[in-house]
């Protein structure tokens, strides 16, 4: 599994499995599909269901299928920060009815159809505004995907050879340009060209730092923690104008040495 993917290595999967283990959790990160066949084709064996932390993810296609439609349950976020938001919240993806109604009944504080409690739940359904926000959204959604293209192509070809880019699933038939993190070769120069960049005005952010095995895993992860040292996401936005991104890319130089 190549780690320029920044997602699971289905080759380590079937080591941890335990009599303990019920689901593979795995992450589209940055919106790049996992290995999703590899990683079915191990749950099969083994009895498993497949969980998708597709946060990321929103019209992203897979050999011309919606990646929301992989596994048995797919998790997206509306959050301000996505392509497509709603300002908080999320959606639950499940072809199984059973779960379906479980989350329904979890988001409204456990009701069933005849407003009995008969599970454990939270307040979570969408307000009017967040729906209204999301409607809005729907309608330039397409336009600000096409223009975040642009600027994600204008940097790769700027920054090509002095950056390492994530490698996209070469399946994917449709992608959302949701970022456009970079990988340098070293925590100091990442650190060294955000205080850069941070200075000349261009906000950044180091996505996902620290890695989460340092808080949450007895077990060291390296891979993990290498690239959080390593990730900058520069900005990206369907109206970056080009000159930003040129500046952007001649301050990286300027602190590289190129």
């Amino acid at each position: 599994m190549n780690q320029y993917s920044f997602n699971i290595d289905p080759s380590k999967i079937e080591g941890k499995i335990t009599d303990r283990t019920v689901a593979i959790l795995g992450v589209h990160v940055f919106g790049n599909p996992c290995d999703l066949e590899r990683i079915q084709e191990i749950a099969s064996k083994n009895n498993l269901k497949v969980i998708y932390d597709a946060a990321h993810c929103f019209d992203v296609y897979y050999k011309g299928k919606a990646l929301y439609s992989y596994g048995d349950v797919s998790i997206a976020s509306f959050h301000a920060t996505k392509v497509f938001h709603t300002i908080e919240g999320g959606a639950i993806f499940t072809k199984e009815k059973e779960l379906s109604t479980r989350a329904r009944r979890l988001r409204n504080f456990g009701f069933n159809e005849n407003t009995e409690i008969v599970d454990k739940g939270i307040n979570a359904k969408m307000n009017e505004f967040q729906a209204l926000m999301g409607l809005l959204n729907l309608e330039i959604v397409e336009e600000e995907i096409e223009k975040r293209k642009k600027n994600y192509e204008l940097y790769k070809v700027l920054l090509k050879g002095k950056v390492k880019f994530q490698e996209l699933n070469p399946y994917i038939t449709k992608y959302n340009y949701i970022y456009m993190p970079v990988l340098f070769s070293s925590v100091e120069e990442r650190e060294n060209v955000y205080n850069k960049l941070l200075k000349n005005g261009y906000n950044t952010r180091k996505y996902f730092s620290p890695s989460l095995d340092t808080i949450f895993s007895s077990e060291t992860l390296p891979i993990s923690r290498q690239l959080s040292e390593r990730i900058l996401h520069l900005p990206l936005y369907g109206d970056l104008e080009k000159e930003h991104i040129e500046n952007i890319v001649k301050i990286i130089e300027k602190v590289l040495g190129g």
